[in-house]
Protein backbone atom coordinates (compact mmCIF):
# COMPACT_ATOMS: atom_id res chain seq x y z
CA UNK A 1 0.00 0.00 0.00
CA UNK A 2 1.17 3.30 -0.85
CA UNK A 3 2.20 6.22 1.71
CA UNK A 4 2.34 9.62 1.03
CA UNK A 5 4.63 11.96 3.17
CA UNK A 6 3.92 15.59 3.57
CA UNK A 7 5.69 18.18 5.62
CA UNK A 8 3.41 19.18 8.18
CA UNK A 9 3.81 22.64 7.87
CA UNK A 10 2.31 22.06 4.27
CA UNK A 11 -0.27 20.18 5.16
CA UNK A 12 -1.53 22.24 8.43
CA UNK A 13 -4.24 23.59 7.10
CA UNK A 14 -5.36 21.07 4.78
CA UNK A 15 -5.31 17.67 7.25
CA UNK A 16 -6.40 19.32 10.49
CA UNK A 17 -9.38 22.24 9.29
CA UNK A 18 -11.41 19.60 9.04
CA UNK A 19 -11.37 18.48 13.10
CA UNK A 20 -12.31 22.34 13.69
CA UNK A 21 -11.00 25.19 14.90
CA UNK A 22 -9.66 23.65 18.14
CA UNK A 23 -7.95 21.27 16.84
CA UNK A 24 -6.29 23.30 14.60
CA UNK A 25 -5.48 26.04 16.89
CA UNK A 26 -3.99 23.11 19.20
CA UNK A 27 -1.80 21.99 16.12
CA UNK A 28 -0.62 25.40 15.38
CA UNK A 29 0.55 26.29 18.87
CA UNK A 30 2.41 22.96 19.08
CA UNK A 31 4.38 23.23 16.10
CA UNK A 32 5.31 27.03 17.17
CA UNK A 33 6.88 25.41 20.32
CA UNK A 34 9.09 22.77 18.33
CA UNK A 35 12.90 23.61 18.59
CA UNK A 36 14.33 25.59 15.74
CA UNK A 37 16.81 22.75 13.54
CA UNK A 38 16.69 18.99 13.01
CA UNK A 39 13.62 18.39 15.17
CA UNK A 40 11.67 20.92 13.34
CA UNK A 41 11.52 19.06 10.13
CA UNK A 42 9.08 16.44 11.44
CA UNK A 43 6.78 15.20 9.16
CA UNK A 44 3.08 13.44 9.29
CA UNK A 45 2.33 10.29 7.28
CA UNK A 46 -0.80 10.30 5.87
CA UNK A 47 -3.04 7.68 4.24
CA UNK A 48 -5.27 8.44 1.46
CA UNK A 49 -8.79 7.11 2.83
CA UNK A 50 -11.18 9.22 0.90
CA UNK A 51 -12.40 7.88 -2.54
CA UNK A 52 -13.37 10.80 -5.17
CA UNK A 53 -17.24 10.66 -6.13
CA UNK A 54 -17.32 10.64 -9.86
CA UNK A 55 -20.52 12.23 -11.85
CA UNK A 56 -21.01 11.81 -15.83
CA UNK A 57 -20.21 15.26 -17.31
CA UNK A 58 -23.56 15.23 -18.88
CA UNK A 59 -24.88 15.57 -15.79
CA UNK A 60 -22.45 18.29 -14.14
CA UNK A 61 -22.25 20.74 -17.66
CA UNK A 62 -24.66 22.83 -19.10
CA UNK A 63 -23.68 25.11 -21.73
CA UNK A 64 -23.42 28.90 -21.90
CA UNK A 65 -26.99 30.05 -23.72
CA UNK A 66 -26.34 32.75 -27.00
CA UNK A 67 -27.69 35.63 -27.40
CA UNK A 68 -31.76 35.56 -28.14
CA UNK A 69 -32.97 35.74 -31.38
CA UNK A 70 -35.67 37.50 -31.71
CA UNK A 71 -37.00 36.15 -35.60
CA UNK A 72 -40.32 38.97 -35.43
CA UNK A 73 -37.50 41.98 -35.48
CA UNK A 74 -34.88 40.25 -37.76
CA UNK A 75 -35.22 41.13 -41.77
CA UNK A 76 -34.09 38.29 -43.18
CA UNK A 77 -33.41 34.58 -40.90
CA UNK A 78 -29.83 32.83 -40.70
CA UNK A 79 -29.37 30.75 -44.11
CA UNK A 80 -28.89 27.83 -41.74
CA UNK A 81 -29.36 27.68 -37.83
CA UNK A 82 -27.11 24.77 -37.04
CA UNK A 83 -24.03 25.24 -39.07
CA UNK A 84 -22.07 21.92 -41.18
CA UNK A 85 -19.72 22.24 -37.77
CA UNK A 86 -22.17 20.47 -35.63
CA UNK A 87 -21.86 16.95 -34.77
CA UNK A 88 -25.54 16.96 -33.82
CA UNK A 89 -28.35 19.20 -34.30
CA UNK A 90 -31.35 18.94 -31.54
CA UNK A 91 -34.13 21.40 -31.18
CA UNK A 92 -36.84 22.17 -28.69
CA UNK A 93 -39.61 24.11 -28.33
CA UNK A 94 -41.93 25.86 -25.65
CA UNK A 95 -45.13 27.75 -26.02
CA UNK A 96 -47.12 28.64 -23.13
CA UNK A 97 -50.94 29.44 -22.37
CA UNK A 98 -50.10 32.23 -20.95
CA UNK A 99 -48.86 33.74 -23.99
CA UNK A 100 -50.54 31.84 -26.88
CA UNK A 101 -48.55 33.74 -29.94
CA UNK A 102 -45.05 33.28 -28.69
CA UNK A 103 -42.81 30.55 -29.00
CA UNK A 104 -39.12 29.34 -27.74
CA UNK A 105 -37.06 27.22 -29.76
CA UNK A 106 -33.54 26.25 -28.14
CA UNK A 107 -30.79 24.36 -30.29
CA UNK A 108 -28.26 22.31 -29.39
CA UNK A 109 -24.74 20.60 -30.56
CA UNK A 110 -25.38 17.77 -27.50
CA UNK A 111 -22.22 16.21 -28.65
CA UNK A 112 -19.88 19.23 -28.78
CA UNK A 113 -21.57 20.47 -25.30
CA UNK A 114 -22.79 23.80 -27.28
CA UNK A 115 -25.95 25.97 -27.40
CA UNK A 116 -26.01 26.83 -31.12
CA UNK A 117 -29.16 29.58 -31.16
CA UNK A 118 -31.97 30.69 -28.92
CA UNK A 119 -34.73 31.76 -31.07
CA UNK A 120 -38.47 33.46 -30.04
CA UNK A 121 -40.97 33.96 -32.72
CA UNK A 122 -44.69 34.74 -33.70
CA UNK A 123 -46.58 31.02 -33.01
CA UNK A 124 -47.67 32.06 -37.55
CA UNK A 125 -43.64 31.55 -37.61
CA UNK A 126 -43.22 28.51 -36.29
CA UNK A 127 -44.00 26.13 -39.10
CA UNK A 128 -41.76 28.25 -41.43
CA UNK A 129 -38.98 27.85 -38.50
CA UNK A 130 -39.42 24.17 -38.23
CA UNK A 131 -39.15 23.60 -42.34
CA UNK A 132 -35.84 25.55 -41.98
CA UNK A 133 -34.54 22.94 -38.86
CA UNK A 134 -35.66 20.40 -41.25
CA UNK A 135 -33.56 21.56 -44.30
CA UNK A 136 -30.76 22.11 -41.75
CA UNK A 137 -30.81 18.14 -40.96
CA UNK A 138 -31.18 16.95 -44.52
CA UNK A 139 -28.02 19.37 -44.94
CA UNK A 140 -26.53 18.02 -42.09
CA UNK A 141 -26.95 14.34 -42.74
CA UNK A 142 -26.39 14.46 -46.71
CA UNK A 143 -22.94 16.46 -45.68
CA UNK A 144 -22.16 13.50 -43.12
CA UNK A 145 -23.14 10.89 -45.84
CA UNK A 146 -20.54 12.39 -48.46
CA UNK A 147 -17.71 12.30 -46.07
CA UNK A 148 -17.65 16.38 -45.50
CA UNK A 149 -19.15 16.71 -42.04
CA UNK A 150 -17.70 12.95 -40.25
CA UNK A 151 -18.35 13.63 -37.17
CA UNK A 152 -22.01 13.92 -37.23
CA UNK A 153 -24.66 11.78 -35.64
CA UNK A 154 -28.04 12.58 -35.23
CA UNK A 155 -30.66 15.77 -35.09
CA UNK A 156 -34.06 16.25 -34.00
CA UNK A 157 -36.99 18.35 -32.91
CA UNK A 158 -38.82 18.07 -29.93
CA UNK A 159 -42.19 19.87 -28.62
CA UNK A 160 -42.24 19.86 -25.13
CA UNK A 161 -45.51 20.19 -23.16
CA UNK A 162 -45.94 23.47 -21.29
CA UNK A 163 -44.51 23.91 -18.41
CA UNK A 164 -47.06 24.78 -15.53
CA UNK A 165 -47.61 28.50 -14.15
CA UNK A 166 -45.50 30.64 -13.77
CA UNK A 167 -44.12 30.90 -16.63
CA UNK A 168 -40.38 30.33 -16.27
CA UNK A 169 -37.34 32.43 -17.17
CA UNK A 170 -35.38 32.40 -20.39
CA UNK A 171 -32.59 30.93 -18.24
CA UNK A 172 -34.77 28.45 -16.66
CA UNK A 173 -35.60 27.38 -20.04
CA UNK A 174 -32.37 26.81 -21.31
CA UNK A 175 -31.81 24.74 -18.96
CA UNK A 176 -34.23 22.65 -19.36
CA UNK A 177 -34.26 22.69 -22.98
CA UNK A 178 -30.53 21.58 -22.25
CA UNK A 179 -31.73 18.25 -20.13
CA UNK A 180 -34.42 17.49 -22.71
CA UNK A 181 -31.44 17.27 -25.70
CA UNK A 182 -29.03 15.68 -23.68
CA UNK A 183 -31.87 12.92 -23.05
CA UNK A 184 -32.94 12.37 -26.14
CA UNK A 185 -29.65 12.19 -27.61
CA UNK A 186 -28.30 9.64 -25.09
CA UNK A 187 -31.75 7.50 -26.28
CA UNK A 188 -30.59 8.17 -29.89
CA UNK A 189 -27.00 7.64 -29.81
CA UNK A 190 -25.70 5.26 -28.13
CA UNK A 191 -22.47 6.90 -26.23
CA UNK A 192 -20.13 5.87 -23.10
CA UNK A 193 -20.60 8.99 -20.68
CA UNK A 194 -17.27 10.29 -19.42
CA UNK A 195 -16.85 10.34 -15.71
CA UNK A 196 -14.73 13.24 -14.03
CA UNK A 197 -14.82 14.13 -9.91
CA UNK A 198 -17.98 15.69 -9.07
CA UNK A 199 -16.07 18.06 -7.02
CA UNK A 200 -14.42 19.93 -9.54
CA UNK A 201 -15.85 22.17 -12.22
CA UNK A 202 -15.66 21.06 -15.56
CA UNK A 203 -16.08 24.04 -18.55
CA UNK A 204 -15.68 21.55 -21.66
CA UNK A 205 -16.21 17.55 -21.50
Amino acid sequence: MKRYVYPLSAVMLLALSACGPEALEEATQTAEQEPVGEASQASLVLTPVLTPVYMPVAQVYQPPQPALLDLSSVRAWPTRFFPSTVKSAYTVYYTFPTIPSTFYAFGFDVKSYKAVFVVRGQVTQKTAFKSAIDDDLQALAYEASMGMNTGYEDGRQVDVPPPPSPTPNINDLGVSAWDTSKDYYMADVAQPLVYMPSSVVYLQP
